[in-house]
């Protein structure tokens, strides 16, 4: 067997694994209330709605109205990278940074978090 065609045939083999890995996943982000309740008075609020976001390797694109709200990155409570929602709602993650770790966002007193992998 020839070199070009050893070359095709790792090609051909290599080829689903990096379309899956940039194709782009939907992250659901579960929040939930940053300050605890006040032990006299019951905590009356609602749930927390969802954020969806759309993850494509280290970029992660969040709904326009989040433009501004802080982005962080932790594994094992070790905060690894800080950074706010730009004004195309993107955050771009440095590549260095690889592994399963926690997503969080702050928006008033909720957090967002969500388990992804980079």
């Amino acid at each position: 067997m020839n070199r070009k065609n050893k070359i095709m045939i790792v090609a051909m083999l290599c080829l689903p694994y990096t379309l899956v890995a940039a194709q782009p996943q939907m992250i659901v982000m579960g929040g939930q209330y940053n300050e605890p309740s006040n032990g006299n008075f019951p905590n009356s609020r609602a749930p927390a709605q969802p954020i969806v976001v759309k993850q494509v390797g280290h970029n992660f694109t969040f709904n326009i109205g989040l433009v501004g709200e802080i982005v962080e990155i932790v594994r094992d409570e070790a905060f690894l990278y800080t950074t706010i929602v730009g004004d195309n709602g993107c955050v771009d993650i440095p590549t260095d940074i690889l592994g399963e770790v926690e997503l969080r966002l702050y928006r008033g007193n909720m957090m967002y978090h969500a388990i992804v992998e980079l």
